[in-house]
């Protein structure tokens, strides 16, 4: 099986499910009302990736290959990451806490 990624984004209207080993890889679900706990609103499928079907894993290694042979700058820096690592730990701080967590 090929490498693919699946991640959900909750909010207070709604939903976000995306899911890369789907032809239309994003569904949106919608709360009844503003605000309701109940994540079970209808669906609306989004249209096609523009990706396609592209293996994330294999866009990955051809990037870094490129920037090892000096034939492109890399996409993320290295405080790219820093920062990425910070707004997933405040994301583990604020659901330990329960609370919501700046992110500087």
């Amino acid at each position: 099986r090929p490498f693919s990624y699946r991640f959900e984004i909750c909010g207070s209207e709604g939903m976000m499910e995306f899911d890369s080993a789907k032809s239309k890889p994003v569904t949106l679900f919608a709360m009844p009302e503003p605000g309701a706990a109940s994540g079970n609103g209808p669906g609306v499928a989004v249209p096609e990736s523009p990706l396609g079907q592209k293996d994330p894993y294999l866009s990955e290694i051809r990037d870094f290959l490129a920037y090892v042979r000096g034939e492109r700058v890399p996409r993320v820096l290295p405080e790219d990451a820093i920062k990425a690592l910070e707004v997933g730990l405040a994301a583990t701080r604020s659901a330990d806490a329960g609370e919501v967590v700046q992110v500087s």
